[in-house]
């Protein structure tokens, strides 16, 4: 499997609590880019209906939107809703994967690393470059981008969204303690094979 972060992450202040599970999230994460409405006319509208169907799925959870962190526009139609919460710009979404105040389920977006880190922590990854109507050169870039991920759902029409865990029941992330093992066995193997080839020549 992919290890996705660096052990030197996790040292610090800022990364001393991070939750062994989430447990029974509830949360959907719809990362943006709003600035894509020049290329993409229907863009908002798209975005719009994407937000109603997943709260029509899944009412008891809450939406949060996150747009690209060189957007300066204004916010979306949607951010009066009850159930959809605007968070900054500046945050990073890694970081409120690990956040058990969030409880994040599932992210939906374009092709970002974002989405892809996602599902390497086990959450439900929704791709929606197709869905959002991308011309098929930039579709197939992005598709094939994420294949670096694991198990993400490629969005073309909202029915696509059906039988999906959008809630992330009982999902359970990759602890602290995991990703550092993780990327500690990832190291020693590349030192064995290594000494495996220097011992060879």
């Amino acid at each position: 499997g992919q290890l996705p972060y660096p052990p030197a992450m996790f040292l610090g202040e800022g990364f001393a609590h991070i939750p062994k599970m989430l447990d029974h999230s509830h949360s959907v994460l719809l990362l943006l880019n709003s600035q894509l409405d020049i290329h993409l006319p229907e863009y908002h509208t798209k975005i719009a209906r994407l937000i109603e169907t997943i709260h029509t799925m899944v009412p008891q959870s809450q939406i949060y939107i996150k747009d690209h962190p060189n957007y300066q526009g204004g916010p979306l139609s949607s951010a009066g809703l009850d159930y959809v919460t605007v968070l900054k710009n500046s945050v990073p979404a890694e970081q409120l994967y690990l956040n058990e105040g969030e409880k994040i389920g599932a992210v939906v977006a374009y092709g970002t690393t974002s989405l892809i880190t996602a599902s390497w922590l086990g959450i439900q990854a929704v791709h929606i470059s197709e869905y959002l109507g991308f011309t098929k050169a930039v579709t197939d870039h992005y598709n094939d981008f994420m294949t670096f991920g694991e198990h993400i759902v490629n969005l073309k029409e909202l029915g696509g969204l059906n039988g999906l865990d959008m809630a992330g029941t009982d999902r359970i992330i990759l602890t602290r303690q995991s990703i550092i093992d993780g990327w500690k066995e990832c190291l020693d193997q590349i030192a064995d094979s290594s000494r495996a080839i220097t011992e060879s020549m």
